[in-house]
């Protein structure tokens, strides 16, 4: 079974003539009442108090608070939302008029705490009203109901205070216990005031609360913990736990700089675990567990991611929560006007010091929807560089969905998401290939990256319907359509890979210059110095003088070209040379003399191989041959030019070796 307690939402000051401006203390009590009642399960609010302001100012008070008019103001919000239950405390004694006002503005409350029918699900159990008073006014406003559910009925005892707890009050407490246990109702206890506080300032009427909590097994204690949401045992009664809030009104923001900040404004979230109980004369039933979560009181919320949204893998990262308390009015003590109270709530609670352990936190979880993909792990908050990874005995990371610290294991996309007070934030998150390394390193995949199909799939096959009674006769199918030939395109001729071009002027053969003889060196003669330039000897040789005109043709030399020929049939003898030129038709007189063959030369015998080219060159008086002609001599001329090259080559390579 579960409840929600709260207390601390007093204000500074007489605020019910502010009704509408918004003030703190009234915005945040009523966002958490409302948002406890969308909590399933949730049987009702127990509220701690306090709520009326103490007056306290620089000086001593000027103005009378208007009990009146504060107090109305404290019911009119906590009658907004039903199944509410106050205790009370100090600051509601209306001077001399005591708690008869208190008694008066909650008249219409469900009973036993007011007047009215009880809350659904409620039953009361006895109070100061109905037991002590007789119903009228004026006295205490202790009181007990069971609140009934599927799970069992627990006894709620809910304290009075404001004066302490009397002896008369202390023999009610005792008996309600031992009664709820007879019947075996798991008990819990609410009251204002810090009993442990008390206690260690050595009030007896506190130890004597103490020692009845202790002995007649009540199972848990909510009280009022100014600023502060904490839990730890009762002095004197260490199997009683004693959980304290009071954060739903102002916090000095100067205690949130400490590493030990306990006062993130929230609700108490009580659940009573049942067990089995069996009532035996003179046996006390065993306590019930109690477990408590601290509700953040938020109005907005958002992630923050303090790296980005785009990580490498195996990189740790860190992301916040920015939980923002209902927008409202804030105090500002003295004449400052810088609020005192931190309008965020902190998103990881990163409590490091001694008071830690006995702190409450708010509740909040970090989720990844991949977590293959990158997870939020537990933060070593004891390392001296942050952020910095808890790996365990196996060297791997711990999942911890408080933690604000992610780690990028592996390539992908994923979600993360940051719940809290009833609100959530999501951020896409991208990890980027890389190799694996510290503090992170790298889980398996649960999902492999689908790969992608170059051809779309088949289409899946048509359901088989129920086979046919009888087989139908065949339908003959109809015949294919006549295809007209296609008409035959005629092959287009086809286009020469050279396109004559018709000159408009004859080419001139190109001529290479010849090899320059390479000069020898003269043997030194020892009788003076060589003053001059150095010559080559140059070898005596007999040349063959070439014809002051030829054609522009070249002739290649060629050992049957100087073998001797048959006369024409003229009587005429032409020598293999001019047999063998190509113009000689066109030369006419010009060709050269019929006769024998000349003997080849010494040079001709010794480089027979080498090819003879011969350019003609026109003189002067000579009429240039047609166009026809020059460009068939151009094609023998560019024929012959590897023959003149090696000619030259050999020549030159002759000349080199003999120096």
């Amino acid at each position: 079974m579960t409840f929600a307690i709260g207390g601390g939402a007093q204000c500074a000051a007489p605020c019910a003539d502010r009704a509408g401006a918004r003030l703190g203390p009234d915005v945040w009590l009523s966002s958490a009442l409302a948002r406890a009642g969308q909590i399933p399960g949730v049987r009702g609010f127990l509220y701690t108090g306090p709520r009326v302001s103490t007056g306290e100012t620089e000086g001593p008070p000027t103005l009378a608070i208007p009990y009146a008019r504060e107090l109305s103001r404290y019911a009119g919000l906590l009658g907004a939302s039903p199944n509410v239950f106050a205790a009370p405390s100090p600051t509601d004694l209306a001077g001399s008029a005591g708690e008869s006002l208190f008694e008066q503005v909650f008249a219409g409350f469900p009973a036993p705490f007011g007047e009215g029918s009880p809350a659904a699900g409620f039953t009361p159990a006895g109070g100061a009203r109905s037991e002590e008073c007789g119903g009228g006014g004026g006295c205490e406003s202790y009181y007990a109901m069971d609140s009934h559910g599927a799970e069992g009925t627990v006894r709620v005892i809910v304290l009075d205070d404001t004066t302490g707890v009397g002896s008369t009050q202390r023999a009610w407490l005792a008996a309600k216990l031992e009664q709820a246990g007879k019947i075996g109702y798991p008990a819990i206890v609410v009251g204002n005031a810090d009993l442990n506080a008390q206690i260690a300032a050595g009030d007896p009427q506190a130890i004597e609360v103490a020692a009845i909590l202790q002995n007649d097994a009540a199972s848990a204690y909510f009280f009022t913990s100014p600023e502060e949401n904490t839990k730890r045992p009762l002095i004197g009664a260490p199997s009683v736990e004693a959980f304290g809030s009071g954060t739903l009104g102002y916090v000095n923001f100067v205690k949130e700089t400490t590493g030990s900040f306990l006062g993130a404004s929230g609700f108490m979230l009580a659940q009573v675990h049942f067990k089995e109980v069996i009532a035996k004369a003179g046996r006390l039933p065993k306590r019930a567990n109690v477990t408590v979560r601290l509700i953040p009181s938020i109005g907005e919320l958002a992630l923050e991611a303090k790296e980005g949204t785009l990580l490498r893998r195996s990189q740790a990262a860190l992301f916040e929560g920015l939980a923002r308390r209902p927008r409202a009015g804030n105090r500002a003590p003295n004449s400052s006007t810088v609020g005192d109270t931190d309008p965020y709530i902190p998103i990881p609670s990163n409590c490091v010091g001694t008071a830690c352990g006995r702190g409450l936190f708010p509740e909040y979880t970090f989720s990844s929807s991949r977590p293959d993909i990158g997870d939020f792990v537990e933060q070593n908050l004891a390392s001296p560089v942050q952020p910095s990874v808890l790996l365990d005995s196996h060297e791997e990371t711990i999942h911890d969905s408080s933690s604000g610290l992610f780690c990028a294991y592996n390539a992908g996309t994923t979600i993360v998401t940051i719940s809290a007070g009833g609100l959530s934030s999501s951020l896409p998150v991208t990890i980027q290939p890389g190799s694996v390394r510290r503090p992170c390193g790298t889980v398996r995949l649960k999902e492999l990256p689908a790969q992608q199909s170059a051809e779309a799939p088949a289409p899946a096959p048509a359901p088989a319907g129920p086979a046919p009674a009888s087989t139908p006769p065949a339908v003959p199918l109809p015949a294919p359509p006549v295809v007209p030939p296609a008409a035959v395109q005629p092959t287009p001729a086809a286009k020469p890979f050279f396109l004559p071009v018709a000159l408009g002027s004859p080419v001139l053969a190109f001529v290479p210059p010849p090899v320059p003889t390479p000069a020898r060196p003269t043997p030194p003669s020892g009788t003076s110095a060589v003053t001059s330039p150095v010559e080559a000897a140059e070898k005596e040789e007999e040349e063959e003088e070439a014809t002051e005109q030829v054609s522009a043709q070249a002739s290649a030399y060629r050992a049957t070209d100087h073998e001797p020929t048959p006369c024409t049939s003229s009587g005429s003898c032409c020598s293999p040379r001019s047999r063998a030129h190509p113009l000689a038709a066109a030369r006419g007189a010009g060709g050269e003399e019929c006769g024998s063959p000349r003997q080849p030369s010494r040079r001709s015998a010794r480089k027979s191989e080498c090819a003879t080219a011969l350019v003609a060159v026109h003189g002067p008086g000579r009429a240039a041959p047609s166009a026809e002609t020059a460009l068939r001599v151009f094609h023998q001329t560019l024929t012959m030019l590897p023959t003149l090259l090696t000619c030259l080559v050999t020549r030159a390579s002759a000349g080199l070796g003999a120096m």
